[in-house]
């Protein structure tokens, strides 16, 4: 038989994995920026930050609220190009928005999820043979549930029998 193997999702879910280990153990490794980034943020965004400033920190994030502007001067260093975080700090917040307030460790494994995702390979996009098999390398060496942290399978095997049907065997 054969795999079929979702590369994004597989992806996914070890960086997942991976972040909630380092953020764990002693935190994520800081990317500083030689130009900070300005990320303009609306009333709510602005209240939503404020309120949950710890958990940027504990993400990794050195920023700064200045009116309705928000400056980061750091990043976690996940393979996140600096381009992106603007949206990325958006979604963080959105997704923010939609934890109770009493969920405090829904809202990091919502922001961890966003993270992953992001810093994931993309569907579809082309990997070489050495990245293909360090993804697979990885996924061997780990206990990894069968789907990506949103829930989405990672893989789908076919038997032999079964694509011996395909062909009338």
């Amino acid at each position: 038989g054969f795999l079929i193997i979702d590369q994004h999702a597989l992806h996914e879910r070890l960086l997942y994995d991976r972040l909630r280990a380092l953020l764990a153990d002693n935190g994520l490794r800081l990317q500083r920026l030689l130009v900070p980034l300005s990320v303009e943020l609306d009333a709510v965004e602005i209240t939503l930050f404020e309120y949950n400033r710890a958990l940027f920190e504990t993400l990794g994030l050195d920023v700064k609220l200045n009116g309705n502007k928000l400056t980061l001067f750091a990043f976690p260093d996940i393979g996140i190009e600096s381009s992106e975080w603007e949206n990325i700090v958006h979604e963080l917040l959105s997704e923010i928005k939609e934890q109770s307030d009493a969920d405090r460790k829904g809202r990091l494994d919502s922001a961890l999820k966003v993270l992953s995702c992001k810093a994931a390979v993309k569907a579809g996009e082309p990997l070489e043979n050495r990245e293909i098999g360090a993804l697979l390398a990885e996924a061997r060496r780990c206990h990894i549930p069968p789907t990506c942290p949103h829930g989405r399978p990672l893989l789908k095997r076919f038997s032999l029998t079964e694509v011996e049907k395909w062909f009338k065997r």
